[in-house]
């Protein structure tokens, strides 16, 4: 509940000029990324995720979400991890031609499923067994890009974005093509 309390009040506090018609956004960009992400306590997984982003003079405001799941081909501890986030981020960018470098903080709540307590350890071969957890907590997001636009309304870009929490703290490189209107000059 409080979760989506402060959502909604974030969501109210960086809208609710534009909603009244007060605040023109110089720009509009929806991003799909994909990378991978690491943690402190496992080896970590694939990525895959959205983030739309809108600018005002040289603020720049995001919504995204990503969806992370524990990489596993044969031999993997069970049950799999798998995270979801949705990130509130608000910063600043620098450039407005060919390249741009942002940086991004913000609220980022995560819930998903994550391993506890060894339950059935490994014989012989398989990984172990583990009793598990399903999780919701508030992070703080953080973000750093680097975009490359070669044209008025398509950019590629890597970020470097981290979720610090008290569960499970992780850190994603993603790569990503940005379109909509992204470029000034």
């Amino acid at each position: 509940m409080k979760t989506k309390i402060i959502c909604i009040t974030l969501l109210i506090l960086l809208l609710g000029q534009w909603l009244y018609g007060q605040l023109r956004f110089d720009r509009f960009a929806v991003n799909p990324k994909i990378g991978t992400y690491s943690t402190f306590k496992e080896s970590g997984g694939i990525v895959g995720g959205m983030e739309i982003n809108t600018t005002y003079e040289k603020w720049m405001f995001s919504l995204d979400y990503y969806y992370l799941d524990e990489f596993a081909i044969v031999f993997y501890d069970k049950p799999l991890e798998y995270y979801n986030q949705i990130g509130f981020m608000a910063g600043s960018y620098l450039g407005e031609g060919f390249l741009r470098c942002q940086f991004q903080a913000g609220v980022a709540p995560i819930w998903g499923l994550r391993r506890t307590a060894l339950i059935n350890p490994s014989q012989f071969l398989g990984g172990d067994e583990y009793d598990s957890e399903k999780f919701l907590t508030v992070g703080v997001g953080l973000k750093l890009g680097l975009k490359i636009n070669p044209w008025e309304n398509v950019g590629f870009g890597i970020d470097l974005q981290t979720n610090i929490n008290s569960k499970n703290t992780f850190w994603m490189p993603l790569l990503s093509v940005e379109f909509g209107k992204i470029r000034t000059k």
